[in-house]
């Protein structure tokens, strides 16, 4: 009956949830990988980014624009080339 209904209903929600945030924390691992990658290329070049660029790139979301600083990381000569 009804009882049945709720637990029924609150399984389904939380296999849900986990879905959702398993989905979740594997974006934000692929995007901290993608952010290691750029600085790491832009450390071994020897470009310093400063405290706002750094803060910058660390709160960066978008993987698009993560990704184009990533490809221009392997060209630029100063930090602030990383933007087009």
């Amino acid at each position: 009956g009804e009882r049945d209904g709720e637990r029924v209903g609150r399984i389904a929600g939380e296999r849900e949830g986990e879905r959702v945030g398993r989905i979740a924390g594997e974006r934000d691992g692929q995007r901290e990988g993608r952010i290691a990658a750029l600085l790491t290329v832009l450390a071994g070049r020897g470009i310093a980014l400063t405290d706002e660029q750094l803060a910058r790139v660390c709160a960066e979301k978008d993987p698009a624009r993560i990704d184009g600083w990533l490809a221009r990381a392997g060209t630029i000569h100063d930090a602030g080339e990383l933007e087009p």
